[in-house]
């Protein structure tokens, strides 16, 4: 659970009865205390369990949940934190856009990451490798919302306004959801396919 402090709070459904007593789980964001979370996200990679948290400053974090046995209490352990989305300008300013959400593949573990941002853009990520894999521009129309489903064959997403632009962007971007069907060449860095490939909608 993500608290408006940084801070993220890990409860085992497992083991209930056993924090009812005041042990509830207490951890430091991996954004930072100035990066208000947006998104979390939890995967399985064999025998570990992770998270994927994403900010409002366009960083994203993959880290993944470790038993301190010194404490006996559950610790994040950091896999990776990358700037996920911001624009560059010509005059080398960097405009920060919100990360508004992060998902795994589901039998991918970390390993394929998609992130989606207010600028307008979805990019595929090998977390494993460290480099993005394909972008996606929805010229300029935030994606607030995507997930990928159980058979890791569908990626839902959704259009609208993020309210990341302010008053400026009220009732701009039209509401819309789509539906993807994910392809196995898409999933690999080799991918030279049209980067518009998914935005026929």
């Amino acid at each position: 659970i993500g608290l408006s402090d940084a801070k993220l709070l890990t409860v085992d459904l497992t083991n209930v009865q056993s924090q009812l007593g005041g042990r509830i789980n207490y951890a430091d964001s991996p954004l930072g205390q100035r990066s208000q979370l947006t998104a979390i996200k939890m995967f399985k990679a064999g025998d570990r369990i992770g998270v994927g948290t994403s900010s409002n400053d366009g960083r994203c974090n993959i880290s993944t949940i470790e038993d301190d046995l010194a404490t006996n209490e559950k610790e994040l352990s950091n896999i990776i934190t990358f700037k996920a989305h911001k624009i560059e300008q010509a005059n080398h300013n960097i405009l920060l856009y919100p990360a508004n959400s992060i998902g795994f593949h589901p039998h991918r573990g970390s390993g394929f990451v998609c992130t989606i941002g207010g600028e307008g853009k979805m990019h595929f990520w090998d977390a494993n490798k460290r480099e993005r894999i394909v972008d996606f521009d929805f010229k300029g129309s935030p994606v607030t919302r995507a997930e990928i489903d159980p058979t890791g064959r569908f990626l839902a997403y959704s259009l609208g306004d993020d309210w990341s632009r302010g008053i400026q962007g009220y009732l701009s971007h039209p509401s819309k959801v789509c539906v993807h069907v994910l392809q196995d060449k898409e999933l690999e860095k080799n991918y030279q396919g049209e980067q518009n490939y998914p935005l026929k909608y």
